[in-house]
């Protein structure tokens, strides 16, 4: 019978004349039907985020990882998901050596694309005497950049400004020791050149590179600072084994299902990161 009825609907829609008198119904039912399926979602996206506060304590404290403690101002991220680090989980893959940078005594820290403010405002309270320049094209990440360094107090050393380009890193003075954080959405192959990277010999790079956007980044990238800095390639991993292979004590009896949906942080690829540490620095 409903077979039926859909046939007959079909052909319906197909005669010009009666057509004329659906038109009207089929939009009016059409845009009833996306916002009732909006409302939908938006309760679920209400239910999913007041379960996963209730497993993280309904704290906007970063609870584990090298910026443990840093204070979010409100539930909101940009570019990325929110609760891995809430949790201390976001890149976990890459934080031995964030803690590591976190040690060095750094003049000047750039973070390109800093979004929020997750690594601008995090290696400010790690690194104490560093000047943080954090940079964002989005209007949006740069105001909540600006409220979370307030938050947590090191507004008068974090300067929130828009776009970076090659030429403004070609002729950024670095007084000491310099680190550079870039996730930039590949624009990094822009970025990085040939005319600036002599700039760069005395700063430490962290690098995602975004073969899913231009394959060739990453070679390039490689091709380009091999003789001024010792590369080393970390990858992602993806959120099935996050789920599998991660361990906080805030998901103690939680099934797979729940700890994914708390730990996912939604890449389309597996990620690559580029540590480049200056060869008269590297130690083995």
């Amino acid at each position: 019978m409903k077979n039926r009825v859909r046939f007959l609907l079909i052909r319906l829609v197909q005669k010009d004349f009666f057509w004329k008198a659906l038109k009207p119904i089929a939009s009016v039912g059409y845009f009833l039907f996306r916002k009732r399926r909006q409302y939908e979602l938006a309760q679920i996206e209400i239910t999913k985020q007041r379960s996963v506060m209730e497993i993280l304590n309904y704290t906007l404290e970063v609870l584990n990882g090298p910026f443990k403690g840093m204070t979010y101002p409100s539930l909101q991220s940009v570019g990325s998901t929110l609760y891995p680090k809430l949790l201390g989980s976001y890149e976990m893959e890459i934080q031995y050596q964030i803690e590591d940078f976190a040690s060095k005594n750094y003049s000047e820290i750039i973070d390109v694309g800093c979004a929020e403010g997750y690594y601008a405002i995090g290696m400010a309270l790690k690194c104490k005497s560093a000047k943080i320049y954090a940079f964002d094209i989005n209007e949006k990440a740069r105001q909540l950049c600006k409220e979370m360094a307030v938050l947590n107090g090191v507004d008068k050393r974090v300067f929130v400004k828009s776009e970076f380009n090659a030429e403004k890193l070609k002729n950024f003075e670095f007084s000491k020791k310099g680190l550079i954080i870039c996730d930039c959405e590949g624009y990094e192959k822009l970025l990085f050149n040939e005319s600036n990277i002599s700039n760069l010999k005395n700063c430490d790079l962290i690098i995602e590179t975004h073969d899913l956007i231009d394959i060739e980044i990453t070679t390039y990238l490689k091709k380009l600072i091999k003789d001024t800095h010792n590369i080393i390639s970390i990858y992602s991993k993806d959120d099935i084994h996050k789920a599998l292979d991660f361990n906080f004590k805030e998901l103690d009896g939680l099934n797979l299902k729940k700890k994914r949906e708390i730990l996912s942080e939604n890449r389309k690829a597996i990620m690559e990161w580029l540590v480049c540490i200056p060869k008269g620095d590297y130690k083995n």
